[in-house]
């Protein structure tokens, strides 16, 4: 039990000396194995057919929300409220590669996902219902990366199928997706630390090894730039940094 598929499971924290850990079994079922503040607990398995790595966000106390791909690689999604776990539920879409979570502030979640025809979708809950998907446009070769650093604003990562990174910030409009740079081997993931106006972007590079770049969070437009598409492939950027710094991480 508790046997992940790659990529590493994702973590997230609903208080202060908590973190729970998620991950795609062997029998492509959802397990869960959490730190309570003095030790880690044994892996929990919370069921489900999963055909994606899970992604999970916490918009408050106590409160838990996992998505993944489903049989029908249509988006499911469970909550923990601090006392139990719901059963899964199915909210549509078909994905085809590992969603992203995001809350940006209490009582909302938006999950972010590569759909059918390579572009970028987004659906959210806003405190009373879920949201229909929403097309963010763009041509992807990875699944997306997601932070939010300011309230009601997220950053939205995907790797191009030139290989670079691509950031949208939302809301903002469809389209609006900047190149970064790259060339990148893997979808990057994304995380604002506290107080922070930057987002750490960490990626496999093509020399198997990890890179992070510190990219500025940007701030909402009025006029969106065009989405990347396939007129990109084989672009000219060859360099992993973009705003801000890029180091290479040392990995044992």
């Amino acid at each position: 039990h508790g046997v992940a598929t790659p990529p590493p499971p994702p973590r997230g924290s609903w208080g202060p000396y908590r973190v729970s850990r998620f991950a795609r079994g062997a029998d492509n079922g959802l397990w869960h194995k959490w730190w309570d503040g003095s030790q880690w607990n044994g892996w929990e398995g919370l069921g489900g057919t999963l055909t994606s790595g899970p992604t999970v966000a916490s918009w408050g106390y106590g409160r838990l929300d996992v998505f993944a791909a489903g049989s029908s690689n249509q988006l499911i999604h469970m909550s923990f409220n601090g006392y139990a776990w719901s059963s899964w539920q199915d909210l549509g879409g078909v994905l085809n590669a590992d969603p992203a979570a995001v809350s940006p502030k209490p009582n909302r979640v938006d999950v972010f996902g590569r759909g059918l025809n390579n572009g970028m979708w987004h659906k959210w809950w806003d405190g009373y219902q879920w949201v229909d998907w929403q097309s963010l446009g763009g041509v992807f070769s990875s699944g997306p990366g997601a932070a939010s650093c300011r309230s009601d604003q997220i950053d939205v990562f995907g790797m191009g199928q030139d290989h670079a990174a691509y950031q949208l910030v939302w809301p903002g409009g469809a389209g609006g997706w900047r190149r970064l740079g790259g060339p990148w081997s893997l979808a990057p993931g994304a995380v604002c630390r506290a107080g922070a106006s930057s987002v750490d972007l960490l990626a496999l590079g093509p020399d198997a090894a990890i890179w992070r770049t510190v990219v500025r969070a940007l701030r909402r437009r009025k006029h969106a730039r065009p989405a990347p598409d396939s007129r990109h492939d084989g672009g000219s950027s060859t360099s992993h940094s973009s705003t801000g710094c890029s180091e290479r991480a040392a990995l044992a």
